[in-house]
C-alpha cells in the first residue's frame, strides 16, 4: 500500500518533466524561422528592433536605450532572460530593467511577468542604463530572451553602446 502511494507521487512529479522533455525534443519545429543556429522565436518579437543603438556624450551622467517585447500569439507567454555578454569599459556601470523590476546589480538571469498579445508596449520594456562616469568608449550587451516552457523559442537583444 505504501509503495503504491509513493509510485503515484513519483509519477505525478515526473509526468510534467517527461511531457516538457518530449515537446522540446521531438524535432517538430513546425513553421518556426531560425534566428540563428540554435534558437527560434515565433511567439514574440522586439519593437522597434532587437538591436538597440545607444549613442551618448560624456557630459551626460547616464545614457539609456530600450526595446519592447510584443507577444504574437494568444494567451500569456512566460519569458525569461539570460545575460550573455557585458563587454563595456571597466569604469562603466550597467543597470537593466525588464517588465518586472530594475536591477541595480545586473543578475545573470531572471523570469519576467507574463507577456500578452495586446499589452501596452511600455509594460514590456527591456531597458538599459549606462552610467559611464564621463568616460568615452564603446561596448556591447547581449541578452537572450527565451520562452520558459520552450527555451529553444528564443532571440537575442543586442545593445550597441557608444559614448563620445
Amino acid at each position: 500500500m505504501i509503495l503504491r502511494k509513493y509510485n503515484k507521487i513519483v509519477i505525478l512529479l515526473l509526468l510534467p518533466v517527461v511531457c516538457v522533455m518530449y515537446s522540446c525534443s521531438n524535432g517538430d519545429q513546425g513553421d518556426l524561422q531560425p534566428v540563428n543556429e540554435k534558437f527560434y522565436a515565433s511567439n514574440f518579437r522586439f519593437s522597434p528592433r532587437k538591436k538597440v543603438i545607444i549613442r551618448g556624450t560624456r557630459d551626460k551622467v547616464t545614457t539609456t536605450g530600450k526595446t519592447h517585447i510584443i507577444a504574437l500569439s494568444e494567451g500569456n507567454i512566460y519569458l525569461g532572460w539570460k545575460k550573455l555578454d557585458v563587454l563595456v569599459p571597466e569604469n562603466w556601470y550597467i543597470y537593466f530593467c525588464d517588465n518586472v523590476v530594475c536591477y541595480y546589480t545586473f543578475p545573470d538571469d531572471a523570469i519576467m511577468n507574463p507577456v500578452k498579445k495586446g499589452d501596452k508596449t511600455e509594460e514590456n520594456k527591456m531597458k538599459i542604463f549606462v552610467e559611464h562616469n564621463g568616460e568615452s568608449g564603446s561596448g556591447v550587451v547581449n541578452i537572450l530572451v527565451y520562452e520558459v516552457v520552450n527555451p529553444q523559442n528564443a532571440d537575442t537583444i543586442t545593445y550597441d553602446i557608444t559614448i563620445e
